[in-house]
């Protein structure tokens, strides 16, 4: 017939023109979405594919299985049977591999919250990662600002056209009494549970069965299988909003009414589940219940965010103002514990503001306490917490609330050690440990032991482990792994402080995999960050800088400002080691401005010495003296305590008073400043002597014996901290025969 006649020679013409132009070069042809393709359009791709066996072209072609047609399916399958042809299934990405698209995708590391919000919208889906993208990108939430990508959330959670249309077409094609069960059946969960869909009268057995049979071949459902079970569940969550987004609102309350009722009765220990679907029932009384039991037990596993979410729906249910403020501030204690102090705060605020007649004077004076110690966290300055706290300690011994007594007192002396005032805090915290012995709560005295050993670390760093070793015990004896985190990160503090680096390696290691396991940042970070300035004392900067970037994420993720000034103190610290003079001075100024508008007066002392001593060689004398002067000035308020930094303050002194040609103070500054560092700081004493016992002897025309002391002292003890670094410097120290050709004297340095 003519028909056929020109339909051939318009086969071979297309087959020529591919041809001539892959004998140019290589041709790669790609048909997409080829499930929509006519009968005649798979009628030339078979021809083409008969006649081009030897000519350099590769089809492509892409296929949905979810929206394959019987024209589609039976051409695939012819198509199989071609032993040039190869398949290629595109699976579902995991989170991980996700990440690492998005990041080709957008030639640079994406931000963790733009990762997470398209792994939520797309489940690894291929074609949703795409579509998610895309749309971000139509509607400006995802920008390129020339250095780096910035995004917002959408104020609504619209999905992009193809994907609705994608998931219309899945449900479109089941029938009616297919779409009313599995709408039910998406209601009660994304698990398709059949007992309690036929105990809520939702269809008989049979019916729901042949509803999920229908489901499963339309990839509206899935089998999964979770340790070696199968179950049958919705492919996508998306598929089970648009399920019962086909149930009006009037029949979905009373069917979660249903729900309920029958999960009651068949899975009394889903109290989550009880909770969500009582609430949206409307019976509150049932949904305050099981959302406060349900919170409780998500707490019990430190799942925070689920724990608070669940009290979010108790409270909307609670009967009474009582209920309400107990409620929020729960919610504010596990806020807090997931380090978001800024949530904490607002709800410990609000519920003084809103429920303060329904609240004892118990619950008032901790929701009082909170709000000063949240602050705190947040970078209120010292004087304004010191006040507020004993304007509160008056209130508690009037009302004789002896616990809260104590909390005040421990939050006072932790404010005296941030300020370098190590009596004012000892004596504080002993007196919460006497106070809580008579209590007699096992929790708070591990706290006041673990406040008396942080006041006492630095003087005494062996006396100081041993009253955290005590809070262990008590802490191991109510199973609270939060507080044995925190033992483990002061125990790997004062193991530093004795130069014992391998044990406090191994601390902060096992505080970092509990922290990140119960999903506490705060410690989580702290451990982190003590880990990344341990790999600086042991010359290993990639794992420092790794570590100390963590923590710092962490903590302006929960912005604890205290914590985030000390990473990046260290984070300054280990640029400067490097050679990054440029990045360390701007990190020292960043941290000395915190450190500043907070109060930690020691930050800014060692940040300024930092700053100084990066620019002692490039600035006038006079600017150099003006930075000397207000170092100065802040040491002889601290007096003879030891912090980290001090060893860069004292540093800068010795710097001054050479460049003054006053070499007896220098040498004064030096030998005092290691019998000073050296019982509290073992790697920052030997630090100093490393950096300024050549110099001194070149200056004083060969070493004095205090000099020589010093650096015998030191090299006896620097292996056993396992500083590559250090030991290096010491063994070329030991070389030098100015500071070890003469015997020590008795003097004793303890290191």
């Amino acid at each position: 017939a003519p028909a056929a006649e020109g339909r051939f020679a318009l086969f071979e013409e297309v087959t020529e023109f591919l041809r001539l132009a892959a004998s140019a070069r290589p041709l790669v042809v790609v048909i997409d979405d080829i499930q929509w393709a006519d009968e005649t359009s798979w009628d030339l791709l078979e021809h083409v594919l008969a006649r081009v066996e030897r000519d350099r072209i590769l089809f492509c072609l892409t296929i949905r299985d979810d929206d394959s047609t019987p024209v589609a399916s039976s051409r695939r399958s012819r198509l199989s049977r071609d032993p040039r042809v190869s398949e290629l299934r595109l699976e579902r990405m995991s989170r991980t591999e996700q990440r690492g698209w998005l990041q080709q995708m957008l030639c640079c590391p994406a931000a963790d919250s733009l990762a997470d919000y398209l792994y939520s919208h797309s489940e690894g889906n291929p074609f949703f990662c795409v579509q998610v993208l895309r749309s971000l990108l139509d509607d400006h939430r995802l920008r390129w600002t020339g250095s780096e990508w910035t995004w917002t959330i959408p104020d609504d959670a619209r999905l992009p056209i193809a994907v609705n249309d994608l998931l219309a077409r899945r449900v479109n094609r089941l029938s009616p009494q297919a779409r009313r069960i599995l709408g039910a059946c998406a209601v009660i969960s994304r698990d398709i549970d059949v007992e309690v869909a036929v105990h809520a009268s939702v269809g008989t057995e049979d019916e729901i069965l042949d509803a999920i049979d229908e489901g499963i071949a339309g990839s509206v459902l899935k089998v999964s299988d979770v340790h070696g079970e199968s179950h049958i569940v919705f492919a996508h969550a998306l598929l089970v909003e648009a399920m019962q987004a086909v149930i009006n609102p009037s029949r979905r309350k009373r069917l979660h009414q249903r729900i309920a009722t029958a999960m009651e009765d068949l899975r009394s220990r889903d109290v989550a589940s009880l909770a969500h679907h009582y609430a949206h029932a409307g019976v509150s009384s049932k949904a305050y219940t099981f959302a406060c039991l349900a919170a409780e037990r998500a707490a019990a596993v430190y799942a925070h965010d689920e724990a608070i979410a669940l009290l979010a729906i108790a409270e909307r249910h609670a009967s009474s103002e009582g209920d309400c403020a107990t409620t929020r501030l729960r919610r504010a204690e596990l806020a807090e514990a997931a380090g978001r102090y800024s949530d904490a705060e607002e709800l410990t605020r609000t519920a003084l503001d809103l429920f303060t007649s329904s609240l004892t004077d118990v619950q008032r004076a901790r929701a009082r306490r909170g709000v000063v110690r949240l602050r705190s966290f947040q970078g209120a300055p010292v004087d304004v917490t010191r006040r507020r706290c004993r304007q509160l300690l008056a209130d508690a011994e009037a009302f004789g609330l002896d616990a809260e007594r104590v909390a005040l007192l421990m939050t006072l002396s932790q404010s005296h050690s941030r300020t370098g005032e190590p009596e004012a805090a000892e004596r504080l915290a002993r007196e919460c440990v006497v106070l809580a012995e008579h209590i007699n709560e096992p929790r708070l005295r591990a706290e006041t032991l673990m406040r008396l050993g942080s006041a006492v670390l630095q003087e005494r760093p062996t006396e100081g482990m041993l009253f955290y070793s005590r809070a262990m015990q008590f802490y191991s004896g109510i199973d609270d792994v939060i507080g044995q985190v925190r033992c483990q990160i002061n125990i790997g503090v004062g193991n530093t402080y004795v130069g014992c680096l391998d044990a406090a390696e191994s601390a902060y290691r096992q505080a970092l995999i509990r922290g990140r396991e119960v999903h506490a940042p705060d410690v989580a970070g702290l451990a982190a960050l003590n880990l990344g300035a341990l790999f600086m004392k042991l010359g290993r900067p990639t794992e420092a800088r790794a570590f100390l970037e963590e923590s710092h994420s962490m903590f302006r993720k929960v912005g604890n400002e205290a914590h985030r000034v000390a990473a990046i103190h260290n984070l300054a610290h280990l640029a400067r080691e490097e050679g990054r003079a440029s990045d360390a001075m701007t990190l020292y100024r960043e941290a000395a401005s915190i450190a500043s508008a907070i109060g930690l007066r020691e930050v800014v002392v060692g940040a300024t010495a930092g700053i100084g001593l990066l620019e002692f060689d490039d600035v006038d004398v006079l600017s150099t003296d003006r930075v000397w002067q207000a170092v100065s000035q802040d040491l002889a308020t601290i007096g003879s305590v030891w912090f980290q930094g001090r060893e860069l303050a004292e540093a800068f002194g010795i710097r001054v008073a050479l460049a003054r040609g006053n070499v007896e103070g220098a040498i004064e500054r030096f030998e005092s400043a290691v019998t000073l560092g050296a019982p509290h700081d073992a790697y920052g004493a030997a630090w100093l002597a490393a950096m300024y016992a050549p110099e001194l002897a070149d200056r004083n025309a060969g070493a004095r014996p205090g000099i020589r002391e010093v650096v015998s002292e030191c090299a006896a003890r620097v292996d056993m901290m396992g500083s590559t670094a250090l030991s290096a410097r010491f063994a070329a120290l030991m070389k030098d025969v100015r500071l070890v050709d003469e015997p020590t004297s008795k003097r004793q340095v303890n290191v």
